[in-house]
């Protein structure tokens, strides 16, 4: 799910250093070998998953609960897998402070689970802005960056003398990074995900969703925010604010390229904390990244009608029936292109 609230730090180094311990060199009685794991953050995120790639339901085999990981959007804390295949399916809820501590739960349940061959697979919606892309596009990511890691400063504060100094402020942007380096002594900011090139060649030629909802908001915007949804290769910037308009995503271009010196096209809540946990057990090169465009992150320009004009138009439009026009075909193209990930480990 997109950007939302403020991080509340979840530290389980201990929990992760005892799972490590105990990682599996080779599948034991009554462990499930998981080839691919698909995480989304919610239900309508992993409805078409769970719809079209035969997961259990409650009660059948492959259908495990497990210690730690139930949230408000996965209430008994349940991985569906399908057995046959090795194709593991489950919900580590919305915001970085969900996200994170699920990930470490499932990571630590090696007495459940065999993640020696596991790759992992985080997939759902996103802000996407109309310079970077459009409702429906399929971001696949080659860096998370955790765009949260600074200092935004929203008057006169950044003229005061002996700060303009400090490596990678965004003077016209009024942000400063939290560090003085590009990628810093704090390094959780960018998460290199290694497999990124080698998703998006797999899936750059997938014929993608569209509908006419996507299509009628599009018509508000000029440029390449009309083109129909195609693949992506640009990163994601995870941030728990849920911020709006065009200078907020413009902030988000500037920041995204100063840490991990790549662009990026989408916005998200979660992905720091996943990327997060899975770094701590040594798994973070075998992530893959799939966001979705759901929304327009810039308000509609001057000539459209009358809502979602200004960053705070834009806010209560996102709020009514009529927002998030790119929902459907989000949910959707983030099953298409990930289903042909996932059956490239899960065949």
């Amino acid at each position: 799910m997109r950007r939302h609230l403020r991080l509340v730090a979840v530290a389980f180094t201990a929990l992760a250093a005892t799972a490590v311990a105990l990682a599996p060199t080779s599948a034991a009685a009554g462990r499930i070998q998981v080839k691919a794991l698909v995480m989304a953050t919610f239900a309508g995120e992993a409805s078409p998953w769970f719809a079209r790639e035969a997961t259990p339901t409650p009660g059948q085999p492959g259908y495990v609960k497990v210690p730690g990981l139930a949230t408000q959007e996965n209430p008994d804390g349940s991985v569906r897998c399908n057995l046959a295949r090795g194709l593991c399916v489950t919900v580590v809820g919305t915001t970085k402070s969900k996200s994170g501590p699920s990930t470490m739960a499932i990571l630590a349940a090696t007495d459940l689970f065999d993640f020696a061959q596991t790759r992992f697979l985080l997939v759902g919606i996103a802000g996407i802005s109309s310079w970077n892309g459009t409702l429906g596009d399929a971001g696949v990511a080659d860096h998370v960056v955790d765009t949260d890691l600074g200092s935004p400063f929203l008057g006169p504060q950044l003229a005061v003398p002996g700060m303009t100094h400090l490596k990678g402020c965004q003077l016209a942007l009024q942000w400063c990074p939290f560090d003085t380096q590009p990628l810093g002594a704090y390094d959780q900011a960018v998460y290199r995900l290694p497999l990124g090139r080698w998703a998006f060649e797999l899936t750059k030629n997938l014929t993608l969703a569209d509908d006419a909802t996507a299509r009628a908001e599009r018509r508000f915007y000029p440029g390449e925010a009309d083109d129909t949804p195609r693949v992506r290769h640009c990163d994601v910037a995870g941030n728990d604010a849920f911020w709006v308009g065009a200078r907020e995503a413009r902030q988000q271009d500037a920041i995204a390229l100063e840490r991990s010196g790549s662009p990026r096209c989408t916005s998200a809540f979660e992905d720091p904390g996943v990327a997060g946990a899975l770094r701590r057990f040594g798994f973070l090169d075998r992530l893959v990244v799939v966001r979705t465009g759901s929304d327009f992150e810039d308000q509609r320009p001057t000539g459209s009608p009358v809502t979602g004009l200004t960053p705070l138009g834009l806010y209560e439009l996102l709020h009514t029936d009529a927002g998030f026009a790119g929902f459907t075909i989000a949910v959707e193209n983030e099953w298409r292109v990930g289903t042909v990930v996932a059956k490239a480990w899960a065949p």
